[in-house]
């Protein structure tokens, strides 16, 4: 995760000069110190901690020394018993002291800030294929890299940042825009003579996320947290071969969906969630369908810009039995509100589907608009079905369907989208329905082929 960023193209209409956002970018850094964030042996960080920490809790796990009553083991196995115990104990303190801590950096002078800049291109197009590096390039935890275009002189820019992913998510973006334009502002104000009235208010200590995410780590390693760090999986990851298909949902469906999701009072992506885990039920021919999903692991304010740490995969259940479409979207609405899910197995992190959404934040902020590039692959999984959604423009949806090739065939694939319209339209038109009626719209047939064996 060290390497692994979480990437931003930023385009805005109007020239920007470096002076300006170099100085724009030196205050955003001093004012996020996850922006300068430094790790000791950052490639364990959540690698062979992890793995070493999953077999000692598979190891706790199984000879579980405290639950029996010792009362009734005899001498050797009080003794035996009480020897696990104390490896437990001794093994988790040494976890709690070697886990790698975090130091953060001084903020950098104007000379030192993280800015690549590009010499002026032609056109729009040129200067965001140039803004892009490659991977290598890439020193954590932060980059930005300025592209300014126009023919004759420079009539806007665009500015691609990039984060550790260690350190944010997609969330992430909001507050650094909002910071970023604010002193990009503030810059064009000075050099103009103006003075600019509103200051930020200052941030929660963020030193504090760090710590938190530590304590977080150590009440895992106590095993005293249910709700703590995702640990790494026993067997590692086993990547599935995937047939990845890709549907356009468009702005008036997107319109009708946030239409119900007002009507019934919730998210749209609950409504959306609630389309999903009805379709994925009758898909899988289930009352009751467990998927899983990347939740953020936010604890309060001052977690909330940089939250990258604190998002783990957790489990939850998307019940459908005896309940209309309006019924299961205020059951995922409470679900989701009151966190209740569950952490996944040590050897079931991948073994259901996963649901993604990838969103983006369209509004403009000082000239500042995100810009979002839809690219095209054949995606890998470690889930046997992995639905992911995200958004070209403000008003459309697109979701990106990775099957399983060995799992799902040809006719299982036009299935489940079958299922998924069907699930949309009784959503929009008739929320009210019972998913499951007493004639099932689902044909339960044992001898189906549409299931690859």
């Amino acid at each position: 995760m060290w390497t692994s960023r979480c990437c931003w193209v930023l385009h805005r209409k109007q020239p920007l000069s470096e002076p300006v956002i170099r100085a724009a970018i030196r205050k955003l850094i001093e004012r996020h110190v996850a922006l300068r964030t430094e790790f000791i042996d950052p490639y364990r960080f959540f690698g062979g901690t992890q793995k070493a920490f999953s077999v000692f809790e598979a190891f706790r796990r199984h000879v579980d020394p405290l639950d029996k009553d010792v009362k009734t083991r005899s001498a050797l196995g009080r003794v035996a018993g009480d020897c696990i115990h104390g490896l437990c104990q001794a093994t988790a303190w040494s976890f709690e002291h070697a886990w790698p801590r975090v130091t953060t950096s001084s903020p950098p002078g104007d000379q030192d800030v993280p800015l690549r800049v590009h010499e002026r291109s032609e056109t729009l197009e040129l200067a965001e294929w140039r803004v892009w590096p490659r991977a290598q390039d890439f020193s954590p935890p932060f980059q930005a890299v300025l592209a300014p275009y126009g023919k004759n002189k420079d009539e806007g820019a665009v500015l691609f940042l990039a984060v550790c992913h260690m350190v944010s998510d997609g969330y992430s973006i909001i507050a650094l825009l909002d910071d970023l334009s604010h002193f990009v502002a503030e810059e064009e104000a000075k050099e103009a003579c103006r003075s600019m009235e509103r200051a930020l208010p200052p941030l929660p200590a963020l030193p504090n996320m760090f710590a938190r995410m530590e304590r977080r780590l150590v009440k895992t390693f106590w095993n005293s947290g249910g709700d703590t760090i995702t640990r790494e999986p026993i067997g590692g990851m086993k990547s599935h071969e995937a047939m990845c298909t890709y549907a356009t949902i468009p702005p008036e469906v997107v319109s009708a969906v946030r239409r119900a999701a007002r009507n019934l009072a919730v998210q749209d992506d609950i409504a959306l969630l609630t389309i999903l885990g009805v379709a994925l039920s009758w898909f899988e021919d289930k009352k009751v369908e467990p998927i899983a999903m990347i939740v953020p692991q936010r604890d309060g304010p001052a977690e909330n810009d940089m939250v990258g740490l604190f998002a783990d995969f957790r489990h939850f259940n998307i019940y459908t039995e005896g309940l209309s479409f309006a019924g299961v979207a205020l059951s995922t609405h409470n679900t989701v509100q009151r966190r209740l899910w569950t952490e996944p197995g040590l050897c079931t992190q991948f073994d259901i589907t996963i649901v993604n959404f990838e969103w983006t934040d369209f509004e403009e902020r000082h000239g500042f608009v995100q810009r979002v590039t839809m690219g095209k692959r054949n995606e890998s999984s470690p889930h046997p079905l992995r639905i992911s959604v995200d958004q070209p423009n403000r008003d459309t949806w697109r979701m990106r369907v990775a099957f399983g090739r060995k799992q799902y065939n040809e006719a299982a694939r036009e299935r489940f989208f079958n299922f998924f319209e069907s699930s949309l339209r009784a959503l929009i038109h008739d929320p009210l329905r019972l998913v499951w009626p007493a004639v099932s719209p689902v044909t339960l047939d044992p001898n189906r082929k549409d299931v690859a064996a």
